[in-house]
C-alpha cells in the first residue's frame, strides 16, 4: 500500500489532466469511486484500531479496579465469616488468585458469582460495599463488551478492505489496458498517464529495436 496509493493517486491526477473531450470521464469516475472505497476503508480501519487500543486500556483499568476492590473486601469477608467458612467459599471458592489469573472471557462469570454472594451476605451490614463492587463489575462488563464489539467491527472492515483492494486493482488494470489500446500507435502518450518511476521495470529487449527475449520456462511476463 505504500507504493499502491501514490501510484493510483498520481494516475487519477494525470487522467484528469489528459482527458480530451471527456473521453476518460467514466474511467475517472470509476477509479475515483474504487480509490475512495478502498482508502476510505483503510482510514476507517485505522480509526477502529485506535479506538480498540483505547478501549483495551479502559478494560484493563476497570479490571484492575475490580480486582483492587475484591482484595480490599477479602479482609471484610474473612473478618465477618471466617476464611474457612462455607460463606467465605462463596466469595472466594479458589482464593483471590483465581480472579487475578482468570482469562478476560472467564472473569465476568466469576464476578457475577461474587456479586450474588455479596448481595446475599453483605447487604444488611455493608450496603455501600455491595453497591461499590456492583458498579465496578458492571463497568468492567460494559468496557469488555464494547471492546469486543470494536474488535468485531475491525475484523469486518478488514474483510471489506481486501475486497475493495481487488476492485481498485481491477479498475487500474482496466485503465491501463484501455490506454494501451488507445495509444497503440503512439506509445509515448502512455507516459502522460503514468509516472514512469512508479511502473515496474520492463525486461527483455532494448532500445535498439531488437526482438525481446522470450521468457524461460517457469517465468512469466508479469
Amino acid at each position: 500500500d505504500i507504493k499502491f496509493q501514490p501510484f493510483a493517486n498520481d494516475h487519477l491526477i494525470r487522467l484528469g489532466n489528459n482527458n480530451p473531450g471527456g473521453i476518460y470521464s467514466q474511467l475517472i469516475t470509476d477509479t475515483t469511486a474504487a480509490y475512495m472505497g478502498y482508502y476510505g476503508q483503510l482510514t476507517s480501519q485505522d480509526t477502529k484500531v485506535a479506538i480498540s487500543e483505547g478501549l483495551t486500556i479502559t478494560t484493563n483499568n476497570t479490571k484492575d479496579a475490580v480486582l483492587a476492590k475484591l482484595s480490599s473486601q477479602r479482609g471484610l469477608v474473612a473478618y465477618k465469616f471466617g476464611d474457612d467458612s462455607a460463606i467465605y467459599q462463596e466469595f472466594f471458592p479458589q482464593g483471590l488468585e483465581a480472579y487475578n489469573k482468570a482469562r478476560l472471557d472467564d472473569l465476568p462469570r466469576l464476578l457475577d458469582n461474587y456479586v450474588v454472594a455479596a448481595t446475599t451476605h453483605l447487604t444488611a451490614d455493608f450496603l455501600p460495599e455491595v453497591a461499590a463492587i456492583g458498579l465496578l463489575v458492571t463497568a468492567y462488563a460494559n468496557a469488555r463488551n464494547t471492546q469486543l464489539g470494536i474488535f468485531s467491527e475491525t475484523d469486518t472492515i478488514r474483510t471489506g478492505r481486501r475486497e475493495m483492494r481487488k476492485v481498485l486493482s481491477r479498475q487500474l488494470t482496466k485503465n491501463m489496458l484501455t490506454l494501451a489500446i488507445d495509444f497503440l500507435e503512439n506509445p509515448d502518450r502512455f507516459d502522460d498517464y503514468y509516472d514512469e518511476e512508479m511502473l515496474p521495470l520492463t525486461t527483455g529487449g532494448n532500445d535498439d529495436g531488437d526482438t525481446p527475449t522470450p521468457p524461460a520456462d517457469g517465468d512469466t511476463l508479469l
